[in-house]
C-alpha cells in the first residue's frame, strides 16, 4: 500500500473513530482505529525483529574465535553461554499476534455486517492462542480469550450484538492487561540484549580501527556509524513499541466505557493511534539493508 492511501486510511478511520454517536449505536469507526493500530504496530515490531535477527548474524561472525570452522563455531554463545534470543522475538510476536487477533475480533462484532466475519475473527483468535506461554499470566489470558473466541463462534445476532461486544471486553480486560505485561518485560530484555551487541560491536570497532588520517580510516568509520545508527533506530523503535502497547489496556477499558457514554475519554486510544502512525512513518525512514 503506497504511503498516500495509507495516509488516507488512517486519516478515514481516526474520523470514524472519535464522530460523536449515540447510545444506541456502536462507535464502529473506534474499533476499526484500534484494530488498525494494532497491525501497524504488529508490522513494526516484526521490522524490528528481522533487523534484531540480522545483526545477531553479523555478531556470531563477528566474535567468532580464532579457531578452524566447525558446525557451532557460529553459534549466537558468548564465553560457553548461549545468546540467541530468537526464541524470546517468536514469543513476543505470538503474544502480539493474540492481541491483533482480539482487536480485529472486537471489529467484526462491532461491525455492521456480521455474516461471516465474526466467525472468522473468532476462529483465528482461538488459532492463535497457541502462540501464549502455557503457564503465568499468559495461560490465564488464554483462558480467558478462549472463552470469548467460544462464545462468539456459536452465533451472534444483531439483537445481541451489542451485549455480545460488551461481555466479550469485559471478560477480556484482565487478559488484555496480562499480554501487554509480558510485552513490557520482553521489551526490557531486549533492549539490553541489543545494547550488548551493540558495546560489543564498539569494542571491536576500537580495536581494529585504522590509523587516523588515511582513506581506510574514513572508511571505516563511515560503516560503523552506519551500523551504530541503525543499533540507535531499533531501540528507538522498541521503545516506541513498548510506549503504545503499554496504553492499549487503558484503550481497550475506554472502548468497553464507551459502549455506555456519549462522551467518553478517548485519549488513550489517540495515545496509540499517535504511537502506532509514529512507528510506520519511522520504518519508512529506516535503511533497506
Amino acid at each position: 500500500m503506497n504511503t498516500f492511501l495509507q495516509r488516507n486510511r488512517w486519516l478515514i478511520v481516526a474520523a470514524l473513530a472519535f464522530v460523536q454517536v449515540g447510545c444506541g449505536s456502536i462507535p464502529t469507526g473506534r474499533y476499526q482505529a484500534f484494530s488498525a493500530a494494532g497491525e501497524d504496530i504488529q508490522s513494526a515490531i516484526s521490522d524490528t525483529d528481522i533487523r534484531i535477527e540480522k545483526r545477531l548474524r553479523d555478531f556470531v561472525v563477528l566474535t567468532a574465535p580464532d579457531k578452524l570452522i566447525t558446525a557451532k563455531t557460529f553459534s549466537p554463545n558468548i564465553d560457553g553461554n548461549s545468546f540467541d534470543i530468537t526464541g524470546q522475538l517468536r514469543s513476543r510476536e505470538a503474544a502480539l499476534d493474540v492481541l491483533v487477533k482480539y482487536s480485529n475480533t472486537l471489529e467484526s462484532l462491532a461491525g455492521k455486517d456480521l455474516s461471516t466475519d465474526v466467525e472468522k475473527s473468532a476462529q483465528n483468535l482461538a488459532a492463535s492462542l497457541n502462540g501464549l506461554p502455557s503457564v503465568g499470566e499468559g495461560s490465564n489470558a488464554g483462558k480467558l480469550l478462549a472463552t470469548i473466541a467460544d462464545s462468539i463462534a456459536v452465533g451472534v445476532t444483531e439483537s445481541k450484538r451489542r451485549g455480545a461486544l460488551k461481555s466479550a471486553m469485559t471478560t477480556a480486560q484482565p487478559a488484555v492487561e496480562s499480554i501487554c505485561k509480558l510485552l513490557q518485560r520482553d521489551y526490557d530484555k531486549i533492549s539490553s540484549y541489543v545494547n550488548l551487541m551493540r558495546d560489543r560491536y564498539i569494542g571491536h570497532a576500537n580495536a581494529n580501527r585504522p590509523k587516523y588520517g588515511t582513506w581506510q580510516r574514513y572508511k571505516f568509520d563511515g560503516e560503523i556509524a552506519a551500523d551504530l545508527e541503525e543499533f540507535q533506530q531499533i531501540n528507538d523503535a522498541l521503545a516506541s513499541a513498548s510506549a503504545a502497547i503499554q496504553k492499549m489496556p487503558v484503550a481497550h477499558r475506554q472502548l468497553l466505557e464507551g459502549l455506555d457514554s456519549k462522551e467518553p475519554p478517548l485519549d488513550a486510544l489517540r495515545d496509540v493511534i499517535y504511537k502506532a502512525q509514529h512507528l510506520r512513518s519511522f520504518y519508512g525512514d529506516l535503511p533497506s539493508k
